[in-house]
């Protein structure tokens, strides 16, 4: 919930995501750290702007 109320702000408030970690469990490959970074890019032709998404996987968190 708190992943998603973060990106839901960047375009209405135009700001930015930076370095947000969080542990997820995945039933197949166990629990992954995870870091995200999005931002706003604005689209062409008067389209609505796009946000941009990185989700890095974090060396040290999976628990296999």
């Amino acid at each position: 919930p708190q992943l998603r109320e973060l990106l839901a702000d960047i375009v209405p408030q135009r700001t930015s995501l930076e370095n947000f970690e969080l542990e997820f469990d995945f039933p197949v490959v166990g629990s992954k750290q995870l870091r995200f970074n999005a931002r706003q890019i604005e689209s062409a032709g008067g389209q609505p702007p796009l946000i941009l998404l990185v989700i890095e996987d974090l060396p040290g968190g999976t628990k296999i």
